[in-house]
């Protein structure tokens, strides 16, 4: 009976210790969460821990707004008609240029201010002696006039000089110049003169 008792208690205790080994691998494999005491004001705004979510939920990207991306949107969206508008100013200058050539045969290459602004130089191209003939007569004083104040700006005359214009024979194909004044820088690049020479009225040219 004592052997009897003795095995079985031999056996109990090699179950004890099965026991114990399998819960120590479970203790290994299976991992761990942190036990920490959160109270429970925390506890609700805590959120809860779900590790399946975690790795099916993509995170939310914001899309970023920095100044670079803000000033592309605004090449392409209002920049477009912009530069639309552009192009059909230049094609309506063009025409208007094409026009005074077709009436007076010179071909305009531009008002420019010069001499730091107190001076503006016209410059052109003889194209038809014929059409052009009024702009080459030496009786007729040319002036500009600025559309918008109405201000009349006339022709350098010095002494030694003479008027600041080209007096040269008139040779098709060749490039010719008027020199205006223009006290105290009164008009400025964008604005809009006529040129008065006798009958040749040259309008709407944009200073540059």
């Amino acid at each position: 009976m004592a052997r009897k008792t003795y095995g079985m208690s031999r056996r109990r205790s090699g179950a004890r210790c099965a026991a114990i080994g399998a819960c120590a691998l479970a203790a290994l494999l299976i991992p761990t969460r942190n036990w920490a005491v959160i109270p429970a004001e925390e506890e609700e705004l805590r959120p809860a821990h779900n590790p399946a979510a975690a790795v099916t939920t993509p995170p939310r990207v914001a899309r970023p707004t920095t100044t670079a991306s803000l000033v592309w949107d605004a090449r392409t969206t209002a920049g477009l008609p912009l530069a639309a508008d552009a192009r059909s100013t230049r094609t309506a200058a063009a025409a208007h240029l094409d026009a005074i050539e077709k009436k007076w045969g010179i071909r305009v290459q531009g008002i420019r201010r010069s001499a730091g602004g107190y001076m503006l130089d016209f410059r052109y191209i003889l194209t038809d002696k014929s059409k052009a003939a009024p702009l080459f007569d030496r009786a007729v004083k040319p002036h500009l006039i600025d559309q918008a104040s109405g201000a009349k700006m006339l022709v350098p005359n010095p002494p030694k000089v003479g008027p600041m214009r080209t007096a040269n024979k008139m040779l098709e194909g060749r490039g010719y110049f008027i020199i205006f004044g223009n006290p105290g820088q009164f008009i400025k690049p964008g604005n809009k003169v006529t040129i008065v020479i006798g009958e040749v009225r040259l309008t709407d040219l944009v200073v540059e």
